[in-house]
């Protein structure tokens, strides 16, 4: 009997406290190097990073991040030097965070691959193990579930393998990479969330390439810097992007900034202006340090796979050796923003500013389409070419903002109290019914699409009058200051203006229509004592008239003209419904 606890302790010495055998790299091959042409399917993707879990379970973990439309879950895989719990960057820890987030296209699936070997890599190289003790790494293994699941052969029309891979649509047929700031699908929260919790310091968006021909594997697309505090600013320009663009190019990978031009490639590129609805301009909102790749669609899949690897890797390679560089930056971004009291809210492509940058390219050509008969471009690959080309990586501002101190948000609007809760912004509720001094916006003008995009029909060109005034509230509705590390989300989605706001996706529509009107026979009486009573209108009312020959020859418009100037129209007819609280 006094055996039996001795006999329980040694086997627990012997077996319950050992070590996972350490594997070899041919025990950790990806579905990608194991198959030809092949990248990992959803379920082999996170049965993979489980595997990885097994092996090496003080470094790696993976989890459900949350829910997709597709009814199965996102997940996240974290590396750390070493695991807490919970696994996030709450521990107080002063690590930078890497946050990867691969196949919000499912077609375009090299960051899936490339992904799982990086981190396999990591954990088994002592040396690259080391990138740990100042990073924690955060991959979001595959974004676009519902899309990685209607796997098939022939979406991709342009794309040179792999064999099979995903779809760009979502379950809801959303492109993902414009649904940041709207938020339709549940992955979009579900990636919120995540980013908010971890709030890296650098983002990496992998995509594939449509577009021209040309000699790179790799290009690559840095969110648009002019957005940035100078303090990041300068730091992405002077420093990161040259030592990225040298290290990839050394390492056996031809890279070039995006190539994105209204013509072929040797006539200049565009920098691309990455607003909040894309993922890199989502998170640069945030002071992060924000870069999409994008591998040329036309090279081999082992080729668009190994570019991206070595991209990831050189990323983490230069953030480890300039941690402190890059902490600094956001640090002075920061402080920065926290007193700069005018903001941009939208740019234009400036033309008379670019950077001369060498390009190697093919040489484009025409010649007659077996088709239509017509001159049709192709681009030689017996005839390559390298030479200097414009690169027109500057805007110009065309809407700033003054920040309010506050915005006072009425609570009956709930989808963008929702996404500012999903988005950490950081508020008040009113205790009582208060009557508080406002500045309102008027919306004067707006266009709007002619179709539907992304599940809705936008707005752009927006025009707004603002004025202060009075106005009620109520006890539960919303004070959000702006002295928050998060201001810019909070301009950016508040302001009508801004090229991504809550309005332009229609969240205010139903404010843009009247909702009470008149019955001429009966208003023409009215109108009629109104005018006399009011001489100074009369005469803008017939000078009215006088200018304009369609509004002389409508009864209709003349009387509608005379209600919407009266005391008799209902006063929220086009008034954006949020308040900018001055003082």
């Amino acid at each position: 009997m006094k055996l039996w606890p001795l006999f329980s302790f040694c086997v627990i010495i012997l077996f319950g406290c050992s070590s996972p055998k350490k594997p070899s790299i041919e025990d950790l091959n990806t579905p990608f190097e194991l198959k030809e042409n092949y990248s990992a399917t959803y379920e082999e993707s996170i049965e993979y990073y489980k595997k990885l879990q097994d092996f090496f379970p003080k470094n790696i973990s993976i989890e459900e991040a949350g829910e997709s439309d597709a009814g199965k879950p996102i997940y996240k895989v974290v590396l750390a030097e070493k695991l807490t719990s919970p696994k996030t960057k709450k521990d107080g820890s002063d690590k930078l965070v890497m946050l990867i987030n691969n196949a919000i296209h499912a077609g375009e699936p090299c960051g899936v691959d490339a992904s799982m070997m990086l981190a396999r890599d990591i954990l088994m190289d002592d040396e690259k193990r080391k990138l740990l003790e100042e990073i924690t790494l955060v991959i979001i293994p595959i974004y676009n579930v519902g899309g990685a699941l209607r796997r098939n052969s022939t979406t991709r029309a342009n794309q040179n393998g792999p064999a099979e891979y995903g779809f760009r649509g979502n379950a809801q047929n959303l492109d993902l990479n414009r649904d940041f700031i709207k938020m339709d699908s549940k992955n979009a929260r579900t990636f919120v969330r995540l980013f908010s919790d971890w709030m890296p310091d650098i983002f990496v968006d992998t995509h594939t390439s449509n577009g021209a021909d040309y000699q790179y594997t790799l290009t690559l697309l840095p969110t648009f810097h002019e957005k940035l505090p100078k303090p990041l600013d300068d730091f992405l320009r002077l420093k990161m992007l040259p030592s990225l663009y040298k290290q990839v190019d050394e390492a056996g990978w031809l890279v070039c900034p995006y190539v994105m031009s209204y013509g072929t490639p040797d006539k200049g590129i565009l920098g691309f202006y990455d607003s909040p609805r894309y993922s890199s301009g989502y998170a640069s909102l945030f002071n992060c340090l924000s870069f999409t790749t994008e591998a040329h669609m036309l090279k081999p899949f082992a080729d668009r796979v190994n570019s991206t690897y070595t991209f990831l890797d050189e990323l983490l390679k230069f953030s480890f050796e300039n941690k402190s560089e890059i902490k600094k930056a956001k640090a002075e971004s920061e402080e920065l923003l926290a007193n700069q009291q005018e903001f941009v809210l939208d740019w234009e492509l400036d033309f008379s500013r670019f950077d001369s940058i060498p390009f190697k390219g093919y040489e484009a050509k025409y010649k007659t389409s077996e088709i239509t008969g017509k001159q049709r471009l192709y681009y030689d690959r017996e005839a390559p070419f390298e030479k200097k080309i414009a690169y027109f990586n500057y805007y110009s501002p065309t809407v700033k903002v003054t920040k309010p101190k506050a915005y006072i948000i009425p609570q009956g609007l709930r989808r963008v109290v929702n996404r500012m809760k999903d988005n950490n912004v950081q508020f008040s509720q009113l205790k009582k019914d208060s009557l508080i001094d406002v500045e309102l916006y008027e919306v004067l003008s707006f266009e709007t699409a002619k179709k539907p995009y992304e599940g809705h029909i936008p707005h752009s060109k927006v025009e707004v009058k603002s004025s202060k005034v009075k106005k009620q509230f109520y006890a539960g509705d919303y004070l959000v200051l702006t002295n928050q590390s998060n201001v810019r989300y909070i301009l950016e989605t508040l302001d009508p203006q801004a090229k991504d706001a809550f309005f332009v996706w229609n969240f205010f529509d139903s404010f843009m229509q009247r909702k009470e009107y008149f019955s001429g026979y009966v208003f023409e009486d009215y109108a009629a004592q109104f005018l006399r009573e009011n001489p100074a209108f009369q005469k803008e009312f017939e000078e009215k008239k006088d200018a304009d020959t369609s509004f002389a020859n409508s009864a209709s418009k003349q009387l509608m003209f005379i209600y919407e100037n009266s005391p008799l129209a209902e006063g929220t007819n086009n008034v954006y419904p949020i308040g900018r609280i001055l003082n």
